[in-house]
């Protein structure tokens, strides 16, 4: 794959750009998603978030396992491990001591982040960094006219280090 990329106007180099690492085949959930089917999801692709999206496919929010487990804790009142999540949400009886009640009967909409940090397939990925280090994310959706066209990962990031892919 030939990476098309930007002159910076101060330097010679070429700048690597989000749609030259961004992965194209995006998985997405609805936000009218129960959180059990958003685990079942998360577990079959062997993922650890994704965009939130409208009937219209545009993104409305981000949900992560770390809102799955920030959320069953509020419920539950205790302090979970990542591997525990995966186990409660698959259970078919509220896990116990829940008083009844279970985040896997909320929706996705309800528990989603809607503080949303996007790029487009034209912003730099030293950019997409940065994004991903202030806001304390690990993936960032690339838009094109408010759609998820792809995503970057804080290992699409990884990956293109370890190939020695300059940034700047």
């Amino acid at each position: 794959m030939v990476a098309e990329t930007i002159t910076h106007p101060y330097s010679r180099r070429t700048m690597l750009l989000a749609k030259d690492i961004m992965k194209v085949n995006v998985t997405t959930v609805d936000k009218s998603a129960s959180l059990r089917e958003l685990s079942k999801l998360l577990t079959e692709k062997s993922l650890t978030g994704v965009p939130v999206t409208d009937k219209d496919k545009r993104l409305i929010g981000m949900i992560s396992v770390r809102d799955l487990i920030r959320e069953e804790a509020r419920v539950l009142g205790s302090n979970l491990e990542y591997q525990d999540i995966y186990e409660l949400f698959s259970r078919d009886a509220d896990p116990d001591g829940a008083s009844g009640v279970s985040t896997k009967h909320l929706w996705v909409e309800e528990v989603m982040s809607r503080d949303l940090h996007t790029a487009t397939e034209l912003t730099p990925v030293r950019d997409v960094c940065k994004i991903m280090y202030s806001f304390n994310v690990h993936r960032v959706p690339i838009l094109r006219d408010g759609k998820v066209v792809g995503i970057v990962t804080a290992m699409d990031v990884f990956k293109a280090v370890a190939e020695g892919r300059r940034f700047d």
